[in-house]
């Protein structure tokens, strides 16, 4: 074994330099990592990768228990998720044998996010809210988990920029904002007026430009508040759709 670990065995001696047992007797090894080290497992006439190990004395053996640094999984504090907007986020850990698979064991990650084995939490949120998951690292024989917690919030939006964006007088908001708001409303691909009356009803918007603009739209009050469920089925002045 390494310095500063040890290996047992259920019968007295020394295990370094060998132990002497009777002919077709059973012996008990076990490896003992020390302080920051992980058992890595057993190699040479037996392998294994439990710390225990049960040999039939009816030849010599040698065997080699091998350790690592233990593995320690962490979160370093990431960036805070928004809905609609591409995220991507690397977890880390030390120790081990050097490579890592990732998965979660449980809870949950917000939606529209995913781990990958390489550890890469990425997508793009589709619903705010706080979540928690927990996440699990293997390096060989060795696991470590860590908490994940992450807050999807929603994009500030200037309400002049959405009205004009509903109007077609201007085009301010950026493509991550209009996802926001096509996933905020009838999540067809698009941002129309079922997406605008999502929005409205989501944020309790006010303004004499947002009440002109659900005026010439044809929403009314009661329309606002279902949610935009609409399709954009709103009528517009005129009759049009």
């Amino acid at each position: 074994p390494s310095r500063g670990v040890t290996v047992t065995a259920s019968r007295s001696g020394d295990v370094a330099v060998g132990v002497y047992v009777p002919q077709d007797s059973v012996i008990a090894l076990t490896a003992v990592p020390a302080a920051g080290k992980g058992f890595a497992g057993w190699s040479g006439d037996t392998t294994a990768s439990a710390d225990s190990i049960l040999l039939h004395a009816t030849k010599p053996y040698t065997v080699l228990a091998s350790f690592q640094d233990k593995l320690v999984a962490t979160a370093p504090t990431p960036p805070g998720p928004v809905m609609g907007m591409a995220y991507s986020y690397q977890l880390a850990a030390t120790g081990g044998g050097g490579s890592y698979t990732w998965q979660v064991s449980s809870g949950a990650l917000p939606d529209g996010l995913t781990l990958s084995t390489a550890g890469l939490v990425s997508g793009v949120p589709s619903r705010t809210g706080t979540f928690a998951a927990e996440v699990r690292a293997t390096s060989g024989t060795q696991t470590d988990s860590v908490t994940l917690a992450l807050t999807v919030t929603a994009p500030a939006l200037v309400t002049a920029d959405v009205v004009s964006q509903i109007l077609g007088t201007r085009t301010p908001l950026s493509a991550d904002q209009l996802h926001y708001l096509d996933l905020l409303g009838n999540a067809n691909g698009g941002f129309d007026v079922g997406d605008f009356v999502a929005w409205v009803d989501a944020t309790g918007a006010q303004s004499p430009a947002l009440s002109a603009a659900m005026a010439a739209l044809g929403v009314t009050n009661a329309t606002a508040g279902h949610g935009g469920k609409t399709g954009g089925k709103v009528a517009r002045p005129g009759g049009a759709r």
